[in-house]
C-alpha cells in the first residue's frame, strides 16, 4: 500500500476512527485537573487530534495526550489535584510563553513541541518530575502560599479579593478546602503574615509588614537558588614553560559537555561556561562573582590544577558546598589537604554524569528548573 494513495487514505481514516473510539470521554467544558471551565482547542500539536490544548482559568495553558490523561486522572486522582495546585503556582509566579506540554506516561519520550511553522510551541515536562515540586513539609507550604498571594497582590496595602477568585484553594497553595481554611489559620494567627476577616475562609486578606519581610528573605534565598552552579576545572592546556605536556584541551571540553553540565541540567540546575560567556572586568572578578553567587561548585581535580584548588578553598571559606571530582587514575596524586573530603572518582564522562547527578540529589535535592527534555533516565 501506497502512502498517500486512495486506499492508504481509506485505512489511516478507519484507524483514527477506531482510535477515537478507544480515547476515553472527558468532558470538554471542564478541566480533567481541577474541574474549572475551561477550552479545548483541537489539533494544535503536531496536527494531533488526540494531543488538546487545554486553557484553563486556574491552570493556565497546557497540552496533554488525551488517553494518558484521562488513565491519570482515573488512577490518581490526589496526584491530579496537586498537578493543579503546581500549575496555578507556575502560571502566577512564573509567567511563561508557552504552555507546557504533559507527559503522564513514563515511557513516552518528550517529542520537541512544534507549531506548523517549526516553531516552538510548548515546553515538554513530565508529570511526575512536576509532582516532585510538592512541599514536603508544611512550613514550605506556607512560604509557597504567602509568596504566590504576594504575584496577586504585588502592591503593599493591597487587599486581595479572595471570595472572587477563580483559583479556589489553590489561591492559598491547597489541594482541597479544609486544607486551604488550614493555611489561612496559620498566615494570619500563628505566622502573623496576613490579616484577614475572622471568619474563615477569609473573603479578602492584606499582606503585613511581617509578612513582606519574609517574602525579602524568601526571595533572597530562591536567588541564590536559581544562580548558575559554578565549575571550577582545568581547561586541559599544557603551561607554557612545559614542551613535554600533552594537550588535553579535547578530553576536557569532552568530560564538561558530556558529563558536568548534563548532571547539573539534570539535577534542576543551571551551570555557565566561564570560557565562553562574556565579562567586562578582570577574569578573576568574574570568578568571584560566579563563585560567591553559586548555589554549590563543582570542583574537577583532573591534572591538580592549582586554579581549581584555589577556587574549591574559596567557596569553601564563604560557607558554599564544593563536589569534589577526580578521575580514578589521578586520585592518588591528589593533595593531603583535599585527599580526606569523599571525592567522586569517576572512569568516564558518562561515569562522572550518573554519579555527579546522584550526589546532587541527595544532598540538594531537586533543584528549581525543569530537567532539560524532560528530565533523564539515570
Amino acid at each position: 500500500m501506497t502512502p498517500g494513495c486512495a486506499a492508504h487514505k481509506k485505512w489511516r481514516y478507519i484507524e483514527i476512527a477506531s482510535e477515537f473510539a478507544a480515547v476515553p470521554d472527558l468532558d470538554e467544558t471542564r478541566c480533567p485537573l481541577c474541574k474549572t471551565e475551561c477550552t479545548w482547542d483541537h489539533g494544535v500539536y503536531m496536527n494531533d487530534p488526540f494531543c488538546p490544548k487545554i486553557a484553563c482559568l486556574r491552570c493556565g495553558s497546557y497540552i496533554a495526550n488525551k488517553r494518558q490523561l484521562s488513565d491519570f486522572i482515573s488512577k490518581r486522582a490526589q496526584d491530579a489535584v496537586r498537578l493543579a495546585v503546581l500549575l496555578f503556582e507556575r502560571r502566577v509566579s512564573r509567567r511563561p510563553s508557552l504552555p507546557w506540554f504533559l507527559v503522564f506516561a513514563a515511557d513516552d519520550p518528550s517529542r520537541p513541541c512544534l507549531n506548523s511553522q517549526c516553531e516552538p510551541h510548548a515546553d515538554p515536562v513530565r508529570a511526575d518530575d512536576l509532582l516532585r515540586q510538592c512541599p514536603t513539609y508544611g512550613h514550605e507550604q506556607l512560604d509557597r502560599a504567602l509568596l504566590q498571594l504576594t504575584k496577586l497582590a504585588p502592591t503593599a496595602g493591597q487587599r486581595l479579593d479572595c471570595e472572587r477568585h477563580p483559583a479556589g484553594a489553590a489561591l492559598w497553595f491547597a489541594e482541597d478546602e479544609v486544607q486551604a481554611v488550614w493555611i489561612q489559620k496559620a498566615l494570619a494567627e500563628d505566622c502573623k503574615w496576613i490579616e484577614s476577616s475572622s471568619n474563615l475562609p477569609a473573603k479578602k486578606i492584606q499582606i503585613l509588614p511581617k509578612g513582606w519581610k519574609r517574602v525579602e528573605e524568601l526571595t533572597r534565598t530562591r536567588s541564590a537558588l536559581t544562580n548558575p552552579a559554578f565549575v571550577a576545572r582545568w581547561f586541559g592546556t599544557p603551561k607554557k614553560d612545559d614542551k613535554d605536556a600533552l594537550d588535553r584541551t579535547e578530553e576536557m571540553a569532552r568530560l564538561v559537555d558530556e558529563g558536568i553540565y548534563p548532571a547539573i541540567h539534570a539535577s534542576g540546575y543551571t551551570a555557565t561556561k566561564a570560557d565562553t560567556d562574556d565579562y567586562n572586568t578582570g577574569i578573576m572578578d568574574k570568578v568571584h562573582f560566579g563563585i560567591r553567587r553559586a548555589p554549590f561548585v563543582v570542583a574537577d581535580f583532573t591534572n591538580h590544577n592549582q586554579g581549581v584548588y584555589y577556587e574549591a578553598g574559596l567557596a569553601l571559606g564563604l560557607g558554599i558546598d564544593v563536589i569534589h571530582c577526580c578521575p580514578g587514575p589521578e586520585f592518588e596524586k591528589a593533595h593531603f589537604d583535599i585527599r580526606h573530603v569523599n571525592h567522586i572518582v569517576y572512569t568516564s564522562p558518562e561515569d562522572l554524569r550518573r554519579k555527579l547527578k546522584g550526589r546532587i540529589l541527595r544532598f540538594r535535592g531537586q533543584g528549581p528548573f525543569p530537567p532539560r527534555g524532560g528530565g533523564t533516565s539515570d
